[in-house]
Protein backbone atom coordinates (compact mmCIF):
# COMPACT_ATOMS: atom_id res chain seq x y z
CA UNK A 1 0.00 0.00 0.00
CA UNK A 2 2.76 2.52 0.68
CA UNK A 3 4.54 1.75 -2.19
CA UNK A 4 1.11 2.71 -4.26
CA UNK A 5 1.05 5.37 -2.02
CA UNK A 6 4.20 6.69 -3.15
CA UNK A 7 4.36 6.43 -6.83
CA UNK A 8 0.75 7.81 -6.69
CA UNK A 9 2.18 10.82 -4.81
CA UNK A 10 5.63 11.19 -7.13
CA UNK A 11 2.87 11.03 -10.53
CA UNK A 12 1.66 14.22 -8.72
CA UNK A 13 4.75 16.08 -8.66
CA UNK A 14 4.10 15.76 -4.33
CA UNK A 15 7.76 14.57 -3.12
CA UNK A 16 6.90 14.87 0.16
CA UNK A 17 4.31 12.39 0.13
CA UNK A 18 6.68 10.25 -2.03
CA UNK A 19 9.57 9.70 0.36
CA UNK A 20 7.66 9.22 3.24
CA UNK A 21 5.43 6.62 1.27
CA UNK A 22 8.73 5.41 -0.13
CA UNK A 23 10.87 4.68 3.42
CA UNK A 24 7.53 3.05 4.91
CA UNK A 25 7.38 1.03 2.04
CA UNK A 26 11.61 0.23 2.50
CA UNK A 27 10.80 -0.36 6.00
CA UNK A 28 8.48 -2.57 5.66
CA UNK A 29 9.98 -4.53 2.63
CA UNK A 30 13.68 -3.69 2.70
CA UNK A 31 14.46 -5.49 -0.89
CA UNK A 32 11.53 -4.44 -2.77
CA UNK A 33 12.60 -3.42 -5.65
CA UNK A 34 10.28 -1.14 -6.85
CA UNK A 35 10.23 0.63 -3.34
CA UNK A 36 13.87 1.36 -3.18
CA UNK A 37 13.54 2.56 -7.06
CA UNK A 38 10.95 5.31 -5.97
CA UNK A 39 13.26 6.20 -3.07
CA UNK A 40 16.16 6.48 -5.06
CA UNK A 41 13.93 8.76 -7.55
CA UNK A 42 13.08 10.76 -5.08
CA UNK A 43 16.14 11.29 -3.60
CA UNK A 44 17.78 12.04 -7.27
CA UNK A 45 14.93 14.89 -8.17
CA UNK A 46 15.64 16.62 -4.29
CA UNK A 47 19.88 16.30 -5.40
CA UNK A 48 20.49 14.30 -2.37
CA UNK A 49 23.43 12.74 -4.60
CA UNK A 50 25.16 10.16 -1.76
CA UNK A 51 21.73 9.09 0.38
CA UNK A 52 20.37 8.29 -3.56
CA UNK A 53 23.61 6.25 -4.10
CA UNK A 54 23.28 4.51 -0.95
CA UNK A 55 19.85 3.67 -1.58
CA UNK A 56 20.11 2.84 -5.07
CA UNK A 57 23.47 0.35 -4.11
CA UNK A 58 19.95 -1.62 -2.59
CA UNK A 59 18.73 -2.27 -5.80
CA UNK A 60 20.22 -5.58 -6.44
CA UNK A 61 19.73 -7.32 -9.56
CA UNK A 62 16.94 -4.42 -10.21
CA UNK A 63 19.83 -2.37 -11.22
CA UNK A 64 20.98 -4.51 -13.86
CA UNK A 65 17.40 -5.22 -15.65
CA UNK A 66 15.72 -1.48 -14.99
CA UNK A 67 16.62 1.08 -17.46
CA UNK A 68 14.68 3.20 -15.08
CA UNK A 69 17.43 2.08 -12.79
CA UNK A 70 20.48 2.49 -14.27
CA UNK A 71 19.29 5.99 -15.86
CA UNK A 72 19.06 6.85 -11.59
CA UNK A 73 22.54 5.99 -11.24
CA UNK A 74 23.98 6.98 -14.15
CA UNK A 75 22.37 10.31 -12.91
CA UNK A 76 23.83 9.47 -9.35
CA UNK A 77 27.47 8.71 -10.57
CA UNK A 78 27.44 11.65 -12.46
CA UNK A 79 26.75 14.02 -9.75
CA UNK A 80 29.34 12.44 -7.75
CA UNK A 81 32.05 12.62 -10.26
CA UNK A 82 31.94 9.27 -11.25
CA UNK A 83 32.31 9.73 -15.09
CA UNK A 84 33.35 6.40 -16.79
CA UNK A 85 30.51 4.41 -14.11
CA UNK A 86 27.71 7.32 -15.52
CA UNK A 87 28.85 6.29 -18.86
CA UNK A 88 28.83 3.05 -18.75
CA UNK A 89 25.09 3.24 -16.90
CA UNK A 90 23.62 5.50 -19.51
CA UNK A 91 24.75 3.25 -22.57
CA UNK A 92 23.57 0.48 -21.04
CA UNK A 93 19.99 2.45 -21.08
CA UNK A 94 20.49 3.37 -24.31
CA UNK A 95 21.19 0.10 -25.28
CA UNK A 96 18.66 -1.61 -23.35
CA UNK A 97 15.35 1.03 -23.92
CA UNK A 98 16.24 1.62 -27.34
CA UNK A 99 12.68 3.94 -27.88
CA UNK A 100 13.41 5.76 -24.69
CA UNK A 101 15.62 8.98 -25.68
CA UNK A 102 16.86 9.74 -21.87
CA UNK A 103 20.04 7.41 -22.24
CA UNK A 104 21.23 9.74 -24.63
CA UNK A 105 20.38 12.38 -22.75
CA UNK A 106 22.50 11.54 -20.21
CA UNK A 107 25.08 11.06 -22.70
CA UNK A 108 25.16 14.57 -23.52
CA UNK A 109 24.94 15.59 -20.63
CA UNK A 110 27.84 13.84 -19.77
CA UNK A 111 29.74 15.01 -22.57
CA UNK A 112 29.15 18.62 -21.84
CA UNK A 113 29.73 18.46 -18.16
CA UNK A 114 32.53 16.02 -17.74
CA UNK A 115 35.01 16.78 -20.85
CA UNK A 116 32.95 19.98 -22.30
CA UNK A 117 32.69 17.79 -25.79
CA UNK A 118 30.28 19.89 -27.40
CA UNK A 119 30.40 17.51 -30.99
CA UNK A 120 29.73 14.45 -28.72
CA UNK A 121 27.10 16.56 -27.00
CA UNK A 122 25.14 17.35 -30.16
CA UNK A 123 25.83 13.93 -31.49
CA UNK A 124 24.09 12.18 -28.63
CA UNK A 125 21.16 15.34 -28.62
CA UNK A 126 20.66 15.01 -32.59
CA UNK A 127 20.00 11.08 -31.75
CA UNK A 128 17.65 11.58 -28.55
CA UNK A 129 15.59 13.89 -30.98
CA UNK A 130 15.54 11.46 -33.58
CA UNK A 131 13.81 8.98 -30.93
CA UNK A 132 11.61 11.66 -29.29
CA UNK A 133 10.85 14.00 -32.23
CA UNK A 134 8.98 16.48 -29.57
CA UNK A 135 12.03 17.00 -27.16
CA UNK A 136 12.04 20.56 -27.11
CA UNK A 137 16.19 20.75 -26.53
CA UNK A 138 16.08 24.64 -25.85
CA UNK A 139 14.09 23.86 -22.35
CA UNK A 140 17.98 22.33 -21.56
CA UNK A 141 19.28 24.90 -19.91
CA UNK A 142 16.72 25.50 -17.47
CA UNK A 143 16.12 21.06 -16.72
CA UNK A 144 18.09 20.12 -13.35
CA UNK A 145 21.48 18.91 -13.88
CA UNK A 146 22.12 21.01 -16.95
CA UNK A 147 21.48 24.47 -15.08
CA UNK A 148 25.34 24.25 -14.32
CA UNK A 149 26.02 25.14 -18.11
CA UNK A 150 23.27 27.84 -18.93
CA UNK A 151 25.74 30.34 -18.22
CA UNK A 152 28.20 28.90 -20.51
CA UNK A 153 28.30 30.42 -24.19
CA UNK A 154 30.17 27.71 -25.87
CA UNK A 155 27.19 25.41 -24.44
CA UNK A 156 24.83 27.47 -25.96
CA UNK A 157 26.28 28.33 -29.24
CA UNK A 158 26.52 24.30 -29.34
CA UNK A 159 23.08 23.80 -28.31
CA UNK A 160 21.65 26.36 -30.73
CA UNK A 161 23.10 24.46 -33.60
CA UNK A 162 21.33 21.32 -32.32
CA UNK A 163 18.43 23.11 -32.82
CA UNK A 164 18.73 24.73 -36.06
CA UNK A 165 19.16 21.09 -37.81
Amino acid sequence: MARSTGWLAWSRADLDAAEQAAITAVRLQPRDGPSLLLLTGVLVERERWQRANETAARLGDLKERSPEALLLIGRISLELGRWSQAKEHYEEAARRSPDDARGHLGLALLAARQSRDWPLMQRHLRQARGIEPKFHAASLPLLRGWTVLSDDNDFLDALEEVLKH
